[in-house]
């Protein structure tokens, strides 16, 4: 599995990136066969959603269904938050996110 957080006009850290025109993108890949393939895809553009730029801490089967759990830092303009992401059938959700201020 990969995961990485791009940036556009703003920083991975709790504060104002001074511009609308601004984004975070966060991607998840994982081998299959002989190629990583795009599993997941968040994107938030500051001007229209507010700002909300994961990056991922830890993975770890938090239910116990076999199926791995991702643990994400959430950072925003004001604050940060938790946000978990899960797999169920094959394609990952967001299954938990503490909200943003």
């Amino acid at each position: 599995m990969v995961a990485a957080t791009f940036m556009f006009r703003d920083r991975l850290a709790v504060e104002d990136p001074g511009t609308p025109v601004a984004y975070g993108l966060f991607v998840l890949g994982s081998l299959r066969a002989d190629r990583y393939l795009l599993d997941y895809t968040w994107y938030r553009r500051v001007g229209d959603d507010g700002k909300a730029a994961p990056r991922f801490v830890q993975q770890f089967d938090w239910d116990g269904d076999q199926n791995p759990e991702l643990l994400l830092e959430v950072m925003g303009t004001d604050a940060r938050w938790p946000a978990v992401l899960e797999q169920v059938d094959g394609e990952w959700s967001v299954a938990y996110e503490a909200g943003c201020s």
